[in-house]
């Protein structure tokens, strides 16, 4: 088996949920990567360390992807040498298409399982003996005290094949996941509730983004497809709509919270 632990990733994501997720993929396969919030604080790694692969999520605040990617390839110029992977929840006709053109090399739709993951790695990672890899999805689940059970799932509208691929059946790492996406959803719930207020429409969509992906990425499918829902009514401005949306993002937060508590 190749050791993984050669490679140099840079995870460059600002949801801490998926965050949380992608890392633990990582390093269930091996690899021990950096972290950047941002294309800024992305950038500033760059500059102190040669990255084999760089992960980018394309919509972040500060610096998105797109201009993150710009401004690595002007640092790089000819001689190009870090793999940026983009990282998008925007599963739309030709994201790809501009993704490669804004300077990526690849793409992965959120969400996406470690196989998918190691698929991409392995088409990009030239020092991998790529035979020797074995696809994680034939790897047990351990079940461990603290397991989200299918009834639960059931009523919380949880993706429980998601989840449980993800978290491997880890009853502690499933606890701290739920944990931090309902932290996380409702700081971006309480920043899209002032967006509304203020009608800042750019941070509005960044909230709703930001909400689906991290809902995608656990499994939470009544949250993704209620963000997924106020993303649509945000470009048609229907703000009666949109503050019904996100009383019902709210609303689903609070079930599955006292859900988990219960």
């Amino acid at each position: 088996m190749t050791d993984l632990s050669k490679l140099k990733i840079l995870l460059v994501e600002d949801s801490p949920v998926s965050q949380r997720v992608v890392v633990r993929q990582l390093k269930n396969l091996g690899c021990e990567p950096d972290v950047a919030t941002n294309g800024q604080e992305a950038l500033a790694l760059m500059a102190q360390a040669n990255y084999t692969i760089v992960l980018l999520d394309c919509q972040m605040p500060v610096l998105d992807g797109y201009a993150t990617v710009a401004a690595i390839r002007r640092l790089e110029g000819q001689n190009r040498q870090a793999v940026v992977i983009a990282m998008t929840a925007n599963d739309v006709q030709g994201e790809q298409e501009k993704c490669l053109h804004a300077g990526m090399n690849d793409l992965l739709n959120k969400p996406f399982n470690e196989a998918q993951l190691v698929d991409k790695l392995k088409r990009w990672s030239h020092a991998w003996v790529c035979d020797a890899i074995a696809p994680p999805e034939t790897e047990p689940v351990t079940e461990t005290a603290g397991v989200v059970t299918p009834e639960l799932a059931t009523r919380v509208g949880l993706d429980l094949d998601r989840f449980q691929r993800i978290t491997r059946g880890n009853g502690v790492f499933q606890q701290q996941v739920l944990q931090l996406f309902l932290q996380d959803t409702r700081k971006n719930v309480s920043l899209a509730k002032a967006a509304v207020l203020a009608q800042d429409f750019k941070t509005l969509e960044h909230k709703a983004h930001q909400i689906k992906g991290a809902s995608a990425n656990v499994g939470v499918k009544v949250i993704q497809n209620l963000a997924e829902r106020m993303e649509k009514q945000i470009q048609q401005r229907s703000w009666e709509e949109i503050t019904t949306g996100i009383t019902e993002i709210e609303q689903a937060l609070n079930e599955i919270d006292s859900l988990i508590a219960a």
